[in-house]
């Protein structure tokens, strides 16, 4: 059974295997709807309430009230949920225990179909009680309401459906969309042709006319490209292809009297020199691919015109000296792409590698932090920065998706985030983000801290000695390559850090033995273990936020202290304003404490959007 959720419900399902690849899988699911379910979830007095909705029968199941303590059991709750339901519709066991059967278990996606998707928010507005006035009602109450209304609602499924089981289907690549025959389009796409084939012929007193109303009709087709969706992309994704197409298309094109039918919307050097970054132009390259498809989906460009325009883009950026040389040197830049609608994050090359040398730092160090907090630190260290929030958030934005060694940059829970490349997996970014919720980060002073940026780095020193010398003793590790064996320890124990200890002491092991690394009899091979076990718990993995072993023992989780005084305590905020607390982690931690008020809640978080610590906004 494909389970499909949406961005904000993934770390409810944590618990549960994710598709080994997520294409095969929509395609599995497509031809197979019956087996598959689109999941989110809403509030209702800040409760989670689970909402699934079958892709074929829009049958809407909901488990009123899930806590954190439920995840586990999800699949249980629904299968129950599921089968009341029905048996309301006059299904057997036999009949539902066999579409159960059938359907086999879990496999968790993200969303793959855009209208099920509405179906689903709808079905939510239309069966979510009303809560609010004097007769407010119990959550218990509200959890009864919330099933009979999804139960008893018998038109929103067929019963055949259920009781008439097909086969699985071979998987199925959904068609492309015919062309559209929008007038609107068609007849914006004929006026930029015809301004692109007279833009020689304009005279100057119509310059300013002429680019507002390229810009109007660009727009009527990004706006279309950006509804029509084509490619099922995520809401923020198509926002940035819509913030890249507006600027390069309404900006640098139009103030040139060029249109998407001429040579000026396939030329992505030309603004590297007047200040446009590299990776601004990479991601206006993406943009336009998808965009130059659909407008020849729907008819507005020819096939020949298609294919010439992404060779055009495919072979162009690709000289290196282009990315040394494209540092904002040219005033002119600020008066002739509209600067108004710019936000162009160009440091120094001193600023632009402390920033790259931080990131990779707080990779290595942290595994995962989010850039808000990583600003915080930065300044911290860096008083003198010329870098305000707005160039900050900017500098991100334009650096996420970088495929950098060191470092990622992207959206991890609702949140911009900085990410060691080895979590590449979202259930292994939310399992980390839920094991260091609260947890203090390890903030050693600038010099310290920036070694970091080199994953070799180790800090016990005693221990790490200890260990190279039972590798070399014990294991008969040449000494040039003890120190190599010593730091695949801890990249191991940070990478695979969902693993115990002793399935991380046997990969070690078989990898020793691998290269002809083995123990002449049991006693060597307990001493390299019991070197291993005291070299562990000494170092700074990204696990513990950068904290050992004993040292995360000391440290109390803030969230624990918030509860416990059902406010900000003076050494929560101290924690806070030296950078040490990311403050978002008090919002999420306490909002589903059951011994806080909901005006206690607002209080801490009024408390935290009154101190005066720096922020991306």
């Amino acid at each position: 059974m494909y389970i499909n959720v949406t961005a904000k419900a993934q770390s409810v399902f944590r618990n549960y295997p994710p598709v080994k690849d997520p294409a095969a899988a929509k395609a599995a699911a497509l031809a197979n709807p019956l087996y598959s379910w689109h999941v989110t979830y809403f509030s209702v007095q800040h409760h989670r309430q689970v909402a699934f909705i079958n892709d074929a029968a829009d049958l809407l199941v909901v488990l009123p009230n899930v806590y954190a303590h439920d995840y586990p059991r999800l699949q249980e709750l629904f299968e129950e949920q599921l089968s009341n339901q029905l048996h309301r519709l006059g299904l057997t066991n036999q009949q539902i225990r066999q579409y159960l059967r059938q359907a086999g278990p879990w496999e968790i996606n993200r969303t793959i179909n855009r209208g099920v998707v509405g179906n689903l928010t709808q079905a939510i507005r239309d069966n979510k009680p009303l809560v609010g006035g004097r007769d407010r009602q119990t959550l218990a109450s509200l959890a009864q309401q919330l099933k009979r209304a999804v139960t008893e609602d018998n038109s929103l499924t067929k019963k055949v459906i259920f009781t008439n089981l097909p086969a699985w289907q071979e998987s199925i690549t959904p068609a492309a969309q015919p062309a559209g025959t929008d007038r609107r389009l068609q007849n914006a796409a004929n006026q930029l042709r015809y301004i692109e084939d007279h833009r020689s012929k304009i005279p100057e007193t119509d310059y300013e006319k002429n680019v507002a109303r390229i810009g109007e009709l660009n727009q009527l087709l990004i706006d279309a490209f950006v509804t029509a969706n084509p490619d099922g992309l995520s809401a923020k994704t198509m926002h940035r292809h819509q913030e890249r197409l507006e600027f390069f298309l309404n900006s640098i094109v139009a103030y040139q009297l060029g249109t998407i039918y001429g040579s000026t919307a396939t030329d992505l050097e030309t603004p590297l020199a007047h200040g446009a970054t590299f990776n601004e132009m990479r991601q206006v390259r993406t943009a336009l691919k998808k965009f130059f498809q659909y407008i020849h989906d729907q008819g507005l460009l020819s096939a020949t015109e298609l294919k010439e325009n992404k060779e055009a883009l495919t072979y162009q950026l690709m000289d290196p000296e282009l990315e040394e040389s494209s540092i904002l040197d040219n005033l002119d830049f600020a008066n002739f792409f509209r600067p108004d609608q710019l936000s162009l994050p160009i440091f120094d090359a001193d600023t632009e590698q402390l920033l790259a040398s931080y990131c990779a730092a707080f990779a290595n160090l942290y595994g995962l932090i989010s850039c808000d907090q990583a600003y915080r630190m930065i300044l911290k260290q860096n008083p003198q920065l010329p870098a305000g929030p707005h160039r900050m958030a900017d500098w991100f934005e334009a650096h996420r998706g970088d495929q950098d060694p060191a470092f990622i940059i992207d959206e991890v829970g609702g949140d911009v985030s900085i990410i060691h490349p080895a979590i590449y997996r979202q259930e292994l970014q939310q399992n980390l983000l839920t094991d260091q919720l609260g947890l203090p980060f390890y903030l050693p002073n600038k010099d310290q801290l920036l070694k970091y940026r080199l994953s070799g780095y180790q800090e016990d020193v005693l221990a790490v000695q200890k260990y190279q010398q039972s590798l070399e003793q014990n294991a008969h590790v040449p000494r040039a390559d003890a120190l190599q064996w010593t730091s695949r320890v801890r990249r191991l124990f940070n990478h695979q850090f969902i693993q115990s200890f002793d399935d991380n002491q046997a990969a070690l092991e078989r990898e020793l033995a691998a290269q002809g690394y083995t123990w002449t009899n049991p006693a060597d091979r307990e001493q390299w273990r019991a070197a291993l076990r005291e070299l562990v718990p000494g170092l700074r993995l990204f696990v513990r936020r950068g904290l050992t072993m004993a040292e995360r023992d000391q440290r109390v989780s803030v969230i624990d202290e918030v509860q416990r005084h059902q406010q900000l305590t003076p050494a929560v905020t101290a924690e806070i304003k030296a950078a040490r607390v990311d403050p978002l982690d008090i919002v999420i931690g306490t909002a589903f404490l059951d011994d806080l008020t909901e005006e206690q809640k607002n209080a801490i978080v009024e408390q935290l959007s009154e101190l005066d610590i720096p922020t991306l906004g």
